[in-house]
């Protein structure tokens, strides 16, 4: 019971600091966040894009024995697919 009290208090105290924090920055039309983050937003989207699309060029490998042993057994239940 004790700590589920403080980790009530700590979720209040996390917020009231958060929302302290934000309301300080408002004045001043400051952004909250990293400055480095802030500066190279577009080479940030493009190092990620070619993130994920690397992550995803790795798992549809992975996938790609499981869908060619599926697509068979599928294929005479609900017939051809319009694309060949």
């Amino acid at each position: 019971m004790v700590v589920g009290v403080m980790a009530v208090v700590a979720q209040a105290e996390r917020k009231m600091i958060s929302q302290r924090t934000r309301r300080r920055s408002r004045p001043r039309r400051r952004e909250v966040g990293k400055p480095e983050n802030l500066r190279n937003q577009d080479a940030g989207r493009v190092q990620g894009r070619a993130k994920r699309t690397m992550i995803a060029g790795e798992r549809a490998a992975d996938l790609k024995p499981n869908i060619a042993t599926f697509v068979p057994a599928v294929r005479p239940r609900f017939g051809s697919s319009q694309r060949n």
